[in-house]
C-alpha cells in the first residue's frame, strides 16, 4: 500500500504466487495520485516480492481500453500474450 501526503491511501497492489508463476492480481491508484509514479513503484515492489519468493514469470491482465495500465505494464517489461483478453507476462530475475 502507498500512503499519500495527507495520510490517505494513494494506491495498493495485490500479488500472488503459485510455484514459479506470479500474478499481479490487483493494482489500483487513487485518482488524485495517478500519473505520479505511484502505480509504477507499487508494481515494481510487487514484482520484486514475487521474484524473491521464487517466481520466474509474472502475469497480469487488464481491461481492454485501459491504455494507462497497458502502458505501465509494457514499460515495465510485460509483453502482450496472443489471447482474447489483454493478458501480459514478464520474466523475473
Amino acid at each position: 500500500m502507498a500512503v499519500a501526503a495527507d495520510r490517505g491511501v494513494a494506491g495498493y497492489a495485490v500479488c500472488g504466487r503459485s510455484g514459479t508463476r506470479g500474478f499481479v492480481q490487483r493494482l489500483a491508484v487513487a485518482p488524485g495520485q495517478q500519473r505520479a509514479g505511484t502505480g509504477r513503484r507499487l508494481l515494481l515492489d510487487g514484482l520484486h516480492w514475487l521474484a524473491a519468493g521464487g517466481a520466474s514469470r509474472a502475469i497480469v491482465n487488464t481491461q481492454v481500453g485501459n491504455d494507462a495500465a497497458l502502458s505501465l505494464y509494457l514499460a515495465t517489461g510485460f509483453m502482450e500474450e496472443p489471447v482474447g483478453l489483454s493478458v501480459l507476462s514478464a520474466g523475473l530475475q
